[in-house]
């Protein structure tokens, strides 16, 4: 519920004025957690996911602190390549959580749970982080333009006509003149032929010039 208030509040407003009130928010939560946590029962913070009051408060501050610093970071618009990890661990969080979990369930079974000194734990942490990385990386890697058929850029007509008959020849015509009007008459056959099959050879009109008048 921590989760969803400190996110909701950071997608209404990532001002720095707010952002360094999250930032002294989080670290007070932090210190009233930490303080709570010396009255409390020892057993209640053995387990990461059964802490009492004083562990919750303590791991929502660290949360809403380090979530407020890199959201200020990302203000800084720094090309480097530590921004840029974090640009794409930020966009694919969830491919790479779901492929996290994967690897260090299958550590889990050549090391154990909680077996690892503190060094070959930080080195457990790295080669997992690293893995995670890669594979979501290669994942979530676009396609190259050479073997991708492009498709055609969308345009919008004013008047599209189908068939190239009388009636689309006049409001071809007509619109002709018209400035900032896009049109476009599409005919099947490459030609326009007129009454196709019911002129005389060489002829090009079926009626008198005289009785057109």
């Amino acid at each position: 519920m921590l989760g969803l208030v400190f996110g909701r509040l950071l997608q209404l407003n990532t001002s720095r004025t707010f952002l360094s009130t999250m930032i002294s928010a989080g670290v007070l939560v932090i210190i009233l957690g930490k303080f709570l946590m010396l009255y409390e029962p020892v057993e209640w913070n053995d387990n990461f996911y059964r802490q009492g009051r004083g562990g919750t408060l303590l791991h929502s501050g660290i949360a809403l602190l380090w979530t407020s610093l890199f959201i200020g970071f990302a203000h800084l618009k720094t090309s480097n390549l530590f921004f840029k990890l974090l640009e794409f661990v930020s966009k694919h969080i969830t491919i790479i959580y779901v492929v996290q979990w994967v690897i260090i369930m299958w550590m889990f079974l050549i090391f154990g749970y909680n077996q690892l000194p503190i060094l070959p734990s930080l080195f457990a942490v790295f080669v997992t982080s690293t893995l995670s990385f890669s594979i979501a990386r290669l994942l979530t890697k676009k396609p190259s333009l050479k073997n991708t058929v492009m498709k055609p850029e969308t345009k919008i007509y004013d008047i599209a006509g189908i068939g190239i008959g009388p009636f689309n020849l006049g409001l071809a015509a007509l619109t002709a003149p018209v400035n900032n009007l896009n049109t476009i008459f599409i005919e099947q056959k490459s030609e326009f032929n007129w009454h196709e099959g019911m002129l005389i050879p060489e002829a090009h009109c079926r009626f008198l010039t005289s009785q057109t008048w």
